[in-house]
Formats: C-alpha cells, structure tokens, sequence
C-alpha cells in the first residue's frame, strides 16, 4: 500500500490516505484542509515535495522515516 498525498498549488493538504498517516504518523483527519509544512515536519519529505513542483513532474526517492525505507 502507497502513501497518497494531494495538495493544491499553495501546498495545502487534500488529500491524505490511510497508508500515509501510517508512514508520517498523521491523522488522515488532522492533515486534510492544512499547510503541508505544518503537519509534516520531514526535511526529506518536504524537499521532495520542493523538487516535484519545480520540476512539475514526479519525483522518487527513498525516504528513511522513524527508521524505515518507505519510496
């Protein structure tokens, strides 16, 4: 199961899946209708995210969270 994460063009969270509540340790509940920066604090993941609207294509990358491999 993936980790599914949609945001609008300011960032803020739409979507937010059961699985990436998992991975992140969010609420789905807490996330959705909130900044992406203040609910998920990964410098990682938040570059991810940086890269992927620069490039406006999909960016992969293996992230190691609370010390598990999640890509």
């Amino acid at each position: 199961v993936e980790g599914v994460v949609a945001l609008d063009n300011n960032q803020v969270i739409l979507h937010f899946n059961r699985a990436a509540g998992l991975i992140l340790g969010v609420s789905p509940d807490f996330a959705i209708g909130k900044s992406l920066i203040h609910v998920i604090r990964d410098k990682e993941v938040l570059e991810t995210v940086a890269d992927t609207l620069d490039k406006k294509k999909m960016v992969e990358r293996d992230i190691d969270i609370g010390g598990k491999d999640h890509k």
